[in-house]
């Protein structure tokens, strides 16, 4: 494979649509060996070993998280090269070489043009590195949710299983059964499963654990001058990946055909490497084609169709209107940023804010301060996870007994118990 330089230098930072904000969401993604000094070369791939001699983790990792927290380590190759290694994904690959682009653009530093190269990792690599992951020890499982799944299946009775008593595996679950028999599994990675990756997976689970259904939460951004940031739900049937258009059936459109939700949206979504690609240049190419973007959905489409897999409709809390350019609020929310804190009870808790109009998330769902928007959205969710996930009644479904609490018209906590 090709060694592909990215010329920061050619960088226009003023046409990006993050704009003003695009340090802020660059900052805490750069390791700090990069900003430890000037590097003749720096080198991004795709390789994962967390172990191997010589490696720097990123003392920045959030730890705290229980997903989603490996970063790209570095390896220093010689006193000219600093090699950035991340998990094998080619949009991953391609976003980090980005990410460091901008930072040394913005920051102006003073290094060669052609300072910054990356190395796409082959198909092999991608998918052999899934295929000897713990996900073989997961079983046999119908239904898999993808996302933000830790802020979901918080029931104590039910722990985050690796599936082998070996440490620092990528990926967790729980599996609930529900009463036909039939396999819900909520599937977590400490990796972040970025672009292709989760197409990967996707395959990796149907040949290792026979899966036929898959649901993913997550958020996207606007490309509608119409949309309110971090107010509505979208979701669709349809997306563009690298100029093809995917389109699916999928199993929620019954469910919700029959409702009226003002804040539930449908449009045809547009799937990207990376944010950072998101210029003034490619909101104009792409908003008369699509309404939503984001990183993942067509991956997940296009596996799933080419292994006779259902695929539900994802729903998203929309992070910011990306035809406009984004407040420095919102510019830590991209990227999968959760806004919330974690919890270890059998319940999902969103807490009071500090600011009434400040948002939490669960599961990549909004819910609001205003009580009427979260009790919208709380049940968009319970529509997501026991209406739809294998379209049988509520008393079969994995999930029931909502309750929210309010404080004049603040959300103080939403929770909900698994009913097996």
């Amino acid at each position: 494979m090709a060694v592909v330089r990215v010329d920061h230098d050619s960088l226009q930072v003023d046409q990006h649509l993050m704009y003003e904000t695009l340090k802020a969401y660059i900052d805490g993604k750069i390791h700090p060996l990069i900003r430890s000094r000037v590097w003749p070369r720096i080198r991004v791939c795709g390789h994962y070993a967390r172990s191997a001699p010589d490696v720097h983790i990123s003392p920045t990792e959030k730890r705290e998280k229980r997903f989603n927290w490996h970063r790209p380590i570095a390896v220093i190759v010689n006193e000219f090269t600093l090699e950035i290694r991340c998990f094998p994904g080619r949009d991953y690959v391609q976003h980090y070489a980005l990410l460091i682009a901008y930072h040394l653009k913005l920051n102006s530093i003073k290094a060669p043009a052609s300072v910054v190269e990356y190395l796409l990792p082959s198909s092999e690599a991608c998918v052999n590195i899934l295929l000897q992951s713990n996900l073989r020890f997961m079983g046999a499982v119908d239904i898999v949710i993808l996302g933000y799944v830790d802020h979901l299946a918080t029931n104590e009775d039910y722990i985050w299983e690796t599936g082998t008593d070996f440490p620092d595996q990528l990926f967790a679950w729980k599996r609930f059964s529900l009463a036909d028999g039939s396999v819900v599994a909520f599937v977590g990675s400490m990796v972040s499963l970025w672009g292709d990756i989760i197409g990967n997976v996707v395959r990796t689970m149907r040949t290792q654990n026979n899966i036929s259904s898959v649901f993913y939460m997550g958020k996207a951004g606007s490309l509608r001058t119409q949309d309110v940031p971090n107010q509505v739900l979208v979701t669709g049937e349809s997306s563009r990946v690298d100029g093809k258009l995917l389109s699916w059936e999928s199993p929620l459109s019954t469910t919700l055909s029959t409702m009226k939700i003002e804040h539930l949206c449908q449009g045809t979504h547009v799937t990207v490497p990376s944010p950072l690609v998101e210029t003034e240049d490619w909101l104009a190419n792409n908003k008369q084609d699509a309404d939503w973007v984001d990183c993942e959905v067509g991956y997940l489409a296009e596996a799933c169709q080419d292994n006779n897999i259902r695929f539900g409709q994802r729903y998203h809390g929309v992070p910011s209107d990306r035809t406009e350019k984004i407040s420095p609020e919102w510019s830590n929310q991209i990227e999968g940023q959760e806004n919330i804190e974690g919890n270890t009870k059998a319940e999902a808790i969103v807490r009071e804010s500090s600011s009434p109009q400040k948002p939490h998330w669960i599961n990549g769902v909004l819910l609001c301060a205003k009580a009427t928007t979260s009790l919208l959205l709380l049940n968009i969710i319970f529509i997501v996870v026991a209406a739809g996930l294998s379209n049988r009644n509520a008393g079969n479904s994995a999930f029931s007994g909502f309750q929210v609490m309010y404080k004049g018209s603040c959300l103080l906590s939403v929770k909900w118990r698994t009913q097996l």
